[in-house]
């Protein structure tokens, strides 16, 4: 077998989620075929990094990402790069995101590689599915580490009307309308959660395969936090949905949690702080690090793995992480979507801020609650969450036969049909 592999990134190094999911998906593609790989990239210094990916494929290009026309569009005169934003805002049924990432030089090689006549193409990204518009006799398979329009619905109903504008309001409709009718494509769709799934339509050709992680080979020993609480975060802190976690804990229940124990520290670990995020630091009780080369030493330390996400999709990395490696976590409801886990089983999950500081103290108090949770949970991770076996889940859904065209196309419903044809064309 022969397959294509595009991703919006390059997979290396594995210090932020997007790319730790595209790596797994290359390694687990590159098993069972022959495969070639297409990166965008920022700058040529991320060769250096792909080629540390080199060993899994048979051969691997680099796009740049300033061919891009949301890169090229920043280099225009303000007036011209205005007129072309609302150019592609004001389409009335193809989301921008598509606009955003078109690029000549990458069309113009997914082209020429079509030519070779693949059995498989990959898009890591749903703003690359025009990308495989010239693959048609290949199983086109899109990755979907989110559902955007869950994401932006919360942005438009959390956020002050005043710094809203109709175009935000534009591309949400854009965006439900398109993504709803994804099952119905002819493409295969991987995405992080049932959740997710059930979101853009469900059906045969919508495939769950979750986030995982490369847990320790036996459960570490647990912190002592009768003293010192380190209350700990990890995440991409430009992301967001990270943005408003971090945002939201420390300024609506971290001071809850101070008042009950001084010495309580939260800390954020992650790269590409925002200036919003960076102003939390004050040099004692917050401390915001920024990127680091690994943060297993963080895990060691924490007390308590705190996830107060509050929107989003996908699957979280770093409550998997925490978990496979002995931290007690607290979690919102949506932090925790999409894993199997279970309150007071596998983590204690809160959502309003006195609720979620009460279950920190909780966790930092009672030293036999976090044994017990962290082995439950570390155990979860290692039967259901390593990359291993998902990347043989993935190994199966490609070698497995062509699943059925969803029910549009099995009853020839000229309704459906229709909807479909329009959808394709607002794509591509």
């Amino acid at each position: 077998m022969r397959g294509l592999f595009i991703s919006n990134v390059v997979p290396w190094p594995l210090a932020a989620g997007d790319k730790i999911r595209a790596y797994h998906l290359v390694r687990a593609a590159a098993k069972v075929m022959d495969l070639t790989l297409v990166c965008f990239a920022y700058d040529e210094g991320e060769q250096r990094d792909l080629d540390a990916v080199a060993p899994l494929v048979r051969e691997s290009f680099l796009v740049p990402r300033e061919t891009c026309r949301y890169r090229t569009a920043a280099q225009l005169p303000r007036a011209r790069r205005i007129l072309a934003g609302l150019r592609g805002y004001l389409h009335p049924t193809r989301p921008v995101l598509f606009d955003a990432w078109e690029s000549k030089e990458a069309q113009q090689l997914v082209q020429r590689l079509a030519c070779r006549r693949f059995d498989v193409a990959f898009v890591e990204w749903l703003g690359g599915m025009p990308l495989l518009g010239s693959l048609e006799n290949a199983r086109r398979f899109v990755n979907l580490n989110d559902v955007l329009y869950r994401r932006l619905k919360y942005r438009l109903t959390r956020t002050r009307p005043d710094r809203l504008t109709p175009l935000e309001g534009l591309e949400y409709l854009k965006l439900r309308r398109l993504e709803r009718r994804l099952a119905r494509l002819p493409y295969e769709f991987l995405v992080c959660s049932e959740p997710d799934r059930q979101a853009i339509g469900g059906g045969p050709r919508v495939w769950v395969v979750p986030n995982g992680v490369e847990s320790l080979p036996a459960l570490p020993a647990p912190t002592d936090a009768s003293n010192e609480c380190l209350l700990l975060f990890i995440g991409e802190m430009s992301y967001a949905p990270n943005v408003d976690a971090v945002t939201f804990f420390a300024r609506r229940v971290f001071p809850t949690i101070r008042r009950a124990n001084p010495l309580a520290r939260f800390m954020v670990v992650g790269r590409n702080p925002v200036d919003v995020v960076r102003a939390l630091d004050d040099g004692s009780a917050i401390t915001v690090t920024g990127a680091v080369s690994s943060v297993q030493p963080y895990l060691e330390k924490a007390s308590v793995v705190v996830i107060p996400i509050r929107y989003g999709g996908g699957t979280r990395l770093k409550i998997l992480e925490a978990m496979g490696h002995g931290r007690a976590v607290v979690s919102t409801s949506v932090g925790v979507e999409g894993i199997d886990a279970r309150p007071e089983e596998h983590l204690l999950i809160a959502d309003g801020p006195d609720s979620f500081a009460q279950a920190c103290l909780r966790l930092t108090r009672d030293s036999r609650l976090r044994a017990r949770l962290t082995a439950a949970a570390y155990r979860l991770v290692r039967t259901r969450y390593e990359w291993d076996s998902i990347e043989r889940r993935v190994q199966e859904i490609i070698l497995g036969d062509h699943a059925e065209p969803p029910g549009a196309e099995q009853n020839g419903a000229r309704r459906e049909h229709g909807l479909a044809a329009k959808t394709m064309r607002d794509i591509g």
